[in-house]
């Protein structure tokens, strides 16, 4: 039981929160309420949009709430920016623009964490294949190709996997970049080739170049 000055004596809980309590069971069975109130909303049409709860406990996201939403998280960093953090990492990072030794080092901790899970490195590199045009490309068909591959670059026969430590190791994605049309699974030096000769032609002259200069055929 808590007993406030001014009230009577009441259980500690959502209502011992209603009333100011802020314990640790009190702002517990909040957050549990707040919980079961947005998963009650979600999915629903919000009465408004373009508002934080429309966005937040409604769950909707069409561009008119998420355009809101990112207008509403511009101010605040612009608000915050160029003021120091109360905790450096993750959050003085991303809200408070800090970019001390700590705050980048949570980044990339956070980032190295979430590229560990299967479903979000899929996601990222999908993400990628479409920045550069490449659309109807998915995870699934990358794996497939490299398969059929057998796990080498369709140029020079180096092995190449999905993850390296080395950026050569990694296979890549050679495309046409004027239809999108995806060729075959490439090394890092390989696919740098290609898309640096651009056309067969020049690749042609740069062999009889380099076959020239040498005075053998190079492997």
């Amino acid at each position: 039981m808590a007993v406030f000055p001014g009230t009577t004596t009441v259980t500690h809980g959502q209502h011992g929160y209603n009333q100011g309590c802020r314990c640790d069971v009190c702002k517990t069975a909040k957050r549990k309420a707040d919980r079961r109130r947005k998963a009650r909303l979600k999915g629903t049409e919000p009465p408004s949009h373009g508002t934080s709860q429309s966005y937040s406990v409604y769950g909707c996201r069409c561009e008119v709430c998420v355009n809101a939403r990112r207008d509403r998280r511009r101010k605040y960093e612009a608000k915050l920016a160029g003021t120091g953090p109360p905790e450096h990492g993750l959050v003085g990072y991303r809200v408070y623009k800090c970019r001390c030794e700590v705050c980048v080092g949570a980044r990339r901790a956070n980032d190295k964490k979430r590229m560990a899970r299967p479903e979000v490195y899929a996601k990222e590199k999908e993400r990628c294949w479409r920045k550069y045009g490449i659309l109807n490309f998915t995870y699934e068909d990358y794996l497939q190709m490299l398969e059929d591959q057998g796990g080498k670059c369709a140029i020079c026969g180096c092995g190449i996997k999905l993850k390296g430590k080395k950026k050569s190791d990694v296979a890549q994605v050679d495309h046409n970049h004027e239809t999108g049309e995806v060729r075959a699974l490439l090394c890092h030096n390989c696919n740098k080739m290609i898309g640096c000769g651009g056309k067969p032609s020049i690749l042609r002259i740069g062999a009889e170049y380099l076959e020239k200069h040498s005075g053998r055929e190079l492997n």
